[in-house]
């Protein structure tokens, strides 16, 4: 006899995705609905109820299912806006900095610096680092080139394909033309 995740995977692959993790409670409730389950209905009630399903609630199944997918694309549309309206924000904020407020170009050039030295760190003493200071080590130096990173990032501006992503979002979003 087949397992009723499995029967809800074929026919709903994003609930059964949720099923496995933090998102159970809501997949189970969403399957519950979708086959004609009261609100509250316990997993082993779903359970039954997928075990027997009518093909009628195999396609509520499927459309609830549809819908999670949509709601899910909804959500990495608003969390990708709230990134870009942060680095929007962070440019403006350096846009409009008081004269002299050389915050976040020393910050730059800070994590510029502590790059080369630890690149020359590595080039030079590498050899002589005791072995239970590699990883730290590594830590610090992924740290540092995420900085070094993020601040290429602030200050050259998105990319193109940034660009095509935030046309895409204004065009999802009815924003666009």
């Amino acid at each position: 006899m087949a397992d009723w995740k499995h029967i809800v995977g074929t026919f709903a692959p994003m609930a059964a995705g949720f099923l496995g993790g933090p998102g159970a409670s809501a997949a189970v409730a969403a399957v519950a609905r979708a086959v004609g389950l009261p609100v509250g209905a316990t997993e082993k009630e779903v359970s039954v109820k997928v075990m027997s399903m009518t093909p009628e609630e195999r396609v509520a199944l499927r459309q609830a299912d549809v819908h999670l997918e949509v709601e899910q694309l909804k959500a990495d549309v608003a969390q990708t806006q709230l990134v870009l309206a942060d680095k929007a924000d962070a440019r403006d904020m350096h846009k409009n900095r008081q004269e002299g407020d050389n915050t976040a170009r020393n910050l730059a050039y800070l994590s510029f610096v502590g790059v080369a030295g630890y690149l020359l760190l590595l080039v030079f003493f590498g050899s002589q680092i005791a072995p239970n200071l590699v990883p730290v080590l590594t830590a610090v130096g992924g740290t540092l080139v995420g900085c070094m990173g993020t601040a290429f990032a602030f200050y050259l501006g998105s990319s193109a394909s940034s660009k095509s992503k935030t046309g895409l979002i204004a065009k999802m979003t009815g924003n666009g033309e």
